[in-house]
């Protein structure tokens, strides 16, 4: 893999059509499908004895993400889904009625129903509004927080308007006036390195299916060493302690880190994966990946512009991402999407918008085709 251009190659879906929704369901790259296929095969073939192999590729997982996110490789824990991730996260904080929880009010609901949930322990949710612009401004929820407030919880890139938010001057406030910043990454991580340390992260969740070009069912969850081991999961298994393998010596001691969070065996097709497409981004390089990304973004953007589309949320110089809503022509976004994935083109329609996506394995052509439906 000489450059990134290369690196198309290793998507099949390139073949059948332009495919331009990697913040849908993003397709997954040969090396993820090699890894998986080398699981099932030794899964069919070895089954236990492989076992120890299986494990290397998890930790080699671990090690990657904790790479690409800033943290430490024991802040790393897998789940199965950026939801779940969040979930245990929410309910596992000891909370006292009156406490509340910031957010915003365009989240996508994998980072509010988790909080809403709590509820009934007498948490109490503020939901901030965008601004006209769709923009959920650091210093709005900066603003929302009191005494009462024990969590922030953002995702880092807006599902719809593709606004990245700036974590780390977020981070700064919320260690001002002490409150955790757990992070909903799913829309960011892969398109971006993170640095969950540098930037005052508590927890951070991110399922593998969208930039990280990974399977469905397998996440990432991060937190932080200080607060993993001041927390005791709401949900625990027989690997949820230090000593997980001396089976009938019932000792209760909590594994380390983000270790704790992980309550029984993993999904290891799912992680082998992982394993795969972190090793392709890895390779691919993270700053590279982001240079090719803001790129086409930016094509996407000139070439809209071209045809009158209106761009919904325009983004600027550091707040930017690869996702780019545009008014759908006609009005109706389900119908237009459906119409130009008829043409081989895939993007998410949505309300009277269209929402595409691309990555740094697409290119120009890709773009060309969609603005050329229009």
């Amino acid at each position: 893999m000489k450059s990134i251009e290369g690196c198309r190659a290793q998507f099949a879906v390139t073949n059948e059509c332009a495919f331009l929704d990697n913040a849908a369901v993003a397709p997954m790259s040969e090396r993820a499908c090699e890894r998986m296929r080398e699981y099932i095969d030794e899964a069919a073939r070895l089954a236990r004895p492989a076992g120890r192999k299986w494990a290397e590729t998890a930790q080699s997982a671990r090690s990657m993400a904790a790479a690409l996110m800033g943290a430490r490789v024991d802040e790393i824990a897998f789940t199965s889904s950026t939801s779940m991730g969040l979930a245990l996260i929410a309910a596992s904080l000891d909370w006292r009625a009156g406490e509340s929880v910031v957010t915003a009010a365009n989240e996508f609901p994998a980072n509010m129903y988790p909080w809403l949930n709590l509820k009934r322990r007498g948490v109490h949710v503020k939901a901030v509004a965008p601004r006209g612009d769709g923009r959920v401004a650091v210093e709005d929820l900066a603003a929302a927080i009191d005494r009462h407030t024990r969590v922030v919880a953002l995702s880092w890139v807006g599902f719809n308007t593709g606004l990245r938010v700036d974590l780390a001057r977020l981070g700064r406030e919320c260690r001002r006036r002490g409150a955790l910043l757990v992070v909903d990454a799913i829309q960011g991580l892969g398109a971006f390195d993170m640095k969950v340390a540098e930037w005052g992260v508590a927890a951070a969740a991110a399922d593998a299916h969208k930039w990280l070009l990974g399977p469905e069912g397998i996440a990432l969850l991060y937190v932080s060493r200080k607060l993993a081991d001041s927390l005791n999961p709401a949900v625990v298994g027989w690997k949820s302690v230090r000593n997980p393998y001396d089976f009938l010596h019932y000792d209760f001691t909590l594994a380390d880190g983000a270790a704790r969070f992980e309550q029984g065996t993993n999904n290891t097709a799912g992680v082998h994966g992982l394993c795969g497409a972190l090793e392709l981004i890895e390779k691919a390089g993270s700053s590279q990946i982001t240079a090719r990304c803001r790129h086409l973004a930016e094509y996407l953007r000139v070439g809209l512009r071209a045809k009158g589309l209106k761009e919904l949320w325009p983004h600027g110089a550091h707040d930017w991402s690869p996702i780019v809503a545009f008014d759908a022509p006609g009005g109706d976004g389900p119908e237009a999407a459906r119409a130009l994935e008829k043409d081989g083109i895939i993007v998410t329609g949505r309300a009277g918008f269209l929402r595409a996506s691309p990555h740094f394995y697409n290119n120009e052509t890709d773009i060309d085709r969609l603005l050329s439906a229009f």
